[in-house]
């Protein structure tokens, strides 16, 4: 995994001083070796800052050239089966001179042009120069594991693996408000748009490819779930294949040449992929567990995730992450995510920079478990309306509250009337956080642009609209909303430390197979994730039974009142938050200063992505 940049200008040309300044700010993605590329008449340049973890010689070292110095690629992410595709393009002919997986993605493409996307199994953002015909190509992965920005202004057209890089570049970045006023209300929601917070700044959405040439951009959808998915049929796939297919999904990811680490929690999610790449990591991968844990209080899952490594005899290294930690990075880790979030982003940092400093650069990880398998609340909830709608049994609806009840066993019933009051058969509306306008924070942007409505794209198919409930659900926050959003940030906190983060369960013939799983392998019998708990690999009978939904959920109350709401409170006394002309800023601040005078922690938390932006703003 590594940090892309380039610029193509076919007017004004290309500045080498230009291309290392853009590429060098992304110098934490890729610590290892930084260099750039500039075509011969500067007209384009591609930048590439490299982390390395498969064929660690100069050999791989990007931009990559064909051998005929036609092709230039830069490449960020991994190829996972590029061992099977090497050999494939072999009997075609190829000849390869290295052992990285860079080298078999641009023979591939040269072999089957935009086709070698579908054979491709991994994550991706990349860009290949074609020097004879003057044209960029561009290419993001199925899910959007891995970003792809870009900024398409008159001739110029420059792209990079995040925001933050277009920072150096002519063009000054700045927050648009009418984009943020869109999407302030419900942060999940920008991943599934074109536009992001900054002005000028756009994205290549997950499964898009893209051609640049005489100036114009061409943008193309290549990969669709549901299209493919309906190719398949509507024969249920079992357990015999889900369990096939994770386990090969597990051995090609510890495919590196790199130690491997996983980052684990205690959860379903973490505790399976953990279990399992035990048994596919090699003695040089040096396999170690990170636990982040908030020491001696409620939240802290440390004792989950130590049975899980004792059971498999994995050496783990307890990440404690306390309040100064958090006092210490909470403003760094807003400037490190570059977005607007609903909450700050407290911990990970911290598990990251421990794996760095033990020399890892890999760290395999459950990202999709609750997404493709149902485990959040409103899951549930899609669960018992669905069986409403449906006329089930008295049964169903029962365990379905049952199973509600069991995420949260220390809320009161009010909890549980709040669910089943806002029950629907509007896959968004089940989605609580987007179900308000939230005009305590819209009032405070200098805009009157209405909030963005959620395009799922597959409404249009009318056999989409005849699926179940509960499958709507899952593959919208799969595709549209909590998973892209997660990717998003998890990249960028492991990113700053130099990790790599891969994902089992984002392997796209998984993602296939568990779309058309029965219901009854996501929830049933009062618990969520039925197919993770009992289908795949033996866990500890505690955490296999573990009921209760916690996340990695830092005591966030608690640290604000201990002291972290006043130094939110001088951080934001800045002269760029004041003058700001995105936000009310004197507004802010009085608001945060009354909330905190009030002892109104859960209301100042509330304020987060507000306080989020004037982090960031103040940062420019």
């Amino acid at each position: 995994m590594c940090g892309i940049t380039g610029i193509i200008d076919m007017q004004a040309g290309v500045s080498a001083s230009e291309i290392d300044k853009f590429n060098y700010s992304l110098f934490h993605r890729g610590p290892d070796y930084q260099a750039v590329y500039l075509s011969p008449r500067k007209r384009a340049a591609l930048g590439h800052c490299r982390l390395s973890i498969l064929d660690m010689t100069t050999s791989s070292h990007q931009p990559f050239k064909s051998s005929d110095g036609r092709y230039i690629l830069v490449f960020n992410g991994e190829i996972y089966n590029f061992i099977e595709l090497k050999s494939e393009l072999k009997l075609l002919g190829h000849e390869f001179f290295t052992t990285s997986d860079t080298e078999v993605l641009l023979h591939a493409y040269l072999e089957w042009g935009t086709d070698c996307l579908s054979k491709f199994n991994g994550m991706w953002a990349f860009a290949i120069w074609d020097d004879l015909e003057q044209s960029l190509f561009l290419s993001r992965d199925r899910f959007g594991v891995k970003s792809l920005y870009f900024q398409n202004i008159g001739c110029r057209f420059a792209f990079a693996s995040e925001q933050k890089a277009f920072i150096s570049l002519k063009h000054s970045v700045s927050i648009d408000p009418d984009n943020l006023n869109q999407i302030i209300s419900f942060p999940e929601v920008i991943e599934s748009q074109r536009f992001t917070i900054y002005r000028d700044v756009q994205k290549l959405l997950p499964g898009e490819y893209a051609f640049f040439k005489d100036g114009k951009l061409q943008i193309y959808k290549w990969w669709d779930t549901y299209s493919e998915l309906k190719k398949l049929g509507r024969n249920n796939s079992g357990t015999e294949e889900l369990q096939s297919i994770f386990h090969e999904a597990c051995e090609i990811r510890t495919r590196s040449d790199a130690k491997v680490a996983t980052a684990l929690s205690g959860g379903i999610d973490s505790s399976v992929i953990t279990s399992q790449i035990a048994k596919h990591s090699k003695p040089h991968h040096e396999m170690k567990a990170f636990i982040g844990s908030f020491d001696d209080l409620e939240c802290d899952e440390f004792k989950w995730a130590e049975q899980v490594c004792k059971k498999n005899n994995i050496s783990f290294v307890r990440v404690n992450i306390d309040q100064e930690d958090v006092i210490n990075s909470f403003s760094e880790n807003a400037l490190c995510l570059e977005d607007i979030n609903e909450l700050p982003a407290i911990g990970q940092s911290k598990i990251y920079a421990a794996m760095r400093e033990q020399g890892y650069k890999v760290s395999i990880e459950g990202h999709g478990g609750d997404e493709l398998f149902g485990g959040y609340p409103r899951h549930i909830n899609a669960y018992m309306a669905e069986s409403i709608y449906n006329g089930n049994s008295i049964s169903d609806l029962a365990n379905g509250i049952i199973s509600l009840s069991n995420t949260k066993p220390l809320r009161n019933n009010a909890y549980l009337k709040g669910n089943i009051l806002q029950l629907s058969t509007d896959p968004q509306k089940l989605h609580m956080k987007g179900s308000s306008s939230k005009l305590y924070l819209r009032r405070f942007i200098n805009s009157d642009k209405d909030p963005v409505k959620l395009k799922v794209a597959e409404v249009d198919d009318g056999e989409y609209l005849s699926e179940g409930l509960l499958f709507r659900k899952l593959y919208e926050d799969f595709h549209y909303l909590t998973l892209p959003y997660i990717l998003r940030n998890y990249d960028r906190l492991s990113m700053k430390h130099g990790i790599e983060v891969r994902s089992p369960f984002l392997d796209y013939r998984f993602v296939l197979a568990a779309f058309r799983a029965p219901q009854s392998f996501k929830i049933s019998e009062g618990k969520t994730k039925r197919f993770l708990r009992d289908g795949l690999i033996y866990l500890p009978e505690q955490i296999a039974n573990r009921t209760d939904k916690s996340g990695f959920t830092p005591p966030m109350i608690s640290w604000l009142k201990a002291g972290l709401a006043v130094e939110i409170q001088e951080r934001l006394n800045d002269i760029k938050v004041r003058n700001s002309t995105t936000f009310d800023g004197v507004g802010l601040i009085n608001t945060i200063n009354e909330l905190i005078k009030r002892n109104s922690y859960s209301k100042l938390l509330s304020h987060w992505p507000l306080i989020n932006i004037a982090l960031l703003e103040s940062s420019h």
